[in-house]
């Protein structure tokens, strides 16, 4: 931590014109910038997914634009979901848990390999 200090983000919460809220980042990109979720998405986890062949290769649209073909088994949420059955498996106390979360009972990751 002492290397790479949380990054501060003071950022709207639920909507564009929701309360402000501050919030330490403790992961970002490598320009200090904040890691949206789409861009994370796109460029990080559904490229992890193709090479570990859960889903198929990316395509090109109409417009020159790489598209993957996912559902919601697969999608990034599901990254939340574990995180919270790992922290609760391992006892950990986390702001993800079940009783802190809108996820009730531990869930687990559900993915499918397609062939």
């Amino acid at each position: 931590m002492a290397a790479y200090p949380p990054l501060t983000c003071s950022l709207p919460w639920e909507k564009l014109n929701g309360k402000v809220q501050t919030h330490n980042l403790l992961v970002r990109w490598t320009d200090d910038r904040f890691i949206r979720a789409r861009v994370y998405s796109e460029l990080i986890w559904k490229p992890a997914l193709v090479a570990a062949g859960v889903i198929p290769a990316s395509t090109k649209d109409a417009n020159s634009r790489t598209r993957f073909t996912t559902s919601h088994k697969e999608g990034l949420h599901q990254l939340r979901h574990l995180y919270a059955s790992v922290t609760l498996a391992a006892r950990s106390p986390s702001r993800n848990s079940p009783s802190t979360s809108a996820t009730p009972t531990p869930v687990s990751l559900s993915v499918s390999t397609r062939t």
